[in-house]
């Protein structure tokens, strides 16, 4: 007697069967670029290391459900499957993480202790490591750190959706336009705003709520004011700089300061490294590239509470 197969568990198995039939490796190096990956930097050589390294990194960056949205965009004959798995994605993320079983043993004291995957151990780390940090600087972090960049907190930039649709409909108005087509884009804080909480907030962002304010300083050209989930939905402003690399507009942090205590006023703030900051920087400047694919910044100045840009349709 035959017994007919079962259709494949959603899970990373199936994505990278999908990734792995159905791309080469020039496409899966462009899937990288759309995402802010650096495909270089993915360990391994060939087609399937590359892939499954790709899936790991975007499962332990919380980016797996965006991967599966790029493929699905560049191959929408495999809709069905996609879809499958971007629900899975959605209900169960952790299923797409390597999976390293929880094991319990007994440390030299006779005690038990957990082994947690390495993601999970990362997470943890980095949560306690800035309690710890928030906790022995609380008492003297005042207006010390990045008092300047926090200040702006008392009175956040509103987010309105409608500003940012509209702001929306000028990008894709100059995307449309023919190769070769200028057009120059004033935007202020509150567009800036609302489209980054339109473009940049989603169930597959490290960014649950934003706020922006440029700033021409000689330190910085922009604050945003974001809630990280991974500081237990704290609010942390961090200071970039805006700079331009043959069109594209290429941010990095200079300072980030997380409120511990709302208390009002510069108390209760302190400052953060940097490096907390990468899963942010890396979603913000994969979407400024993917935008940096048809439309080229040839030139951007920042004021105060508002930045111009000169663009060209490529």
């Amino acid at each position: 007697m035959t017994t007919t197969g079962s259709p494949p568990t959603p899970g990373p198995a199936q994505l990278r069967q999908l990734i792995v039939a159905h791309f080469d490796l020039d496409e899966i190096e462009s899937i990288c670029f759309d995402l802010g990956i650096d495909y270089d930097s993915l360990p391994g050589e060939g087609k399937l290391k590359k892939v499954v390294e790709l899936i790991e990194h975007c499962a332990r960056s919380e980016q797996i459900v965006r991967l599966i949205d790029v493929c699905a965009q560049l191959r929408p004959a495999v809709e069905p499957a996609w879809q499958t798995l971007r629900a899975a994605a959605i209900s169960t993320p952790t299923a797409f993480l390597p999976q390293q079983p929880l094991v319990e043993r007994t440390n030299s004291a006779g005690s038990p202790a957990l082994n947690l995957p390495a993601d999970r151990a990362l997470k943890l780390g980095v949560v306690l490591g800035a309690l710890m940090m928030l906790l022995i600087a609380c008492g003297f972090s005042g207006g010390l750190v990045a008092g300047r960049f926090i200040q702006f907190t008392g009175d956040p930039i509103p987010n309105q959706p409608a500003v940012g649709a509209q702001l929306a409909n000028e990008l894709a108005e100059i995307e449309s336009l023919p190769s070769g087509a200028q057009r120059q884009l004033e935007v202020d804080n509150i567009q800036a705003t609302s489209y980054a909480n339109l473009y940049l907030t989603g169930p597959d962002s490290p960014i649950e709520r934003i706020h922006v304010r440029l700033l021409d300083t000689s330190e910085t050209s922009l604050n945003m004011s974001v809630t990280l989930p991974v500081l237990g939905q704290k609010q942390v402003v961090a200071a970039y700089t805006i700079g331009l690399e043959q069109g594209r507009v290429i941010i990095s942090p200079a300072a980030a300061s997380v409120r511990l205590l709302n208390t009002g006023g510069l108390f209760g703030w302190i400052a953060i490294p940097n490096f907390i900051l990468e899963p942010v920087t890396r979603f913000i400047q994969g979407r400024l590239d993917a935008v940096a694919k048809t439309i080229s910044v040839d030139r951007l100045v920042v004021g105060e509470g508002r930045i111009k840009l000169w663009l060209t349709k490529k």
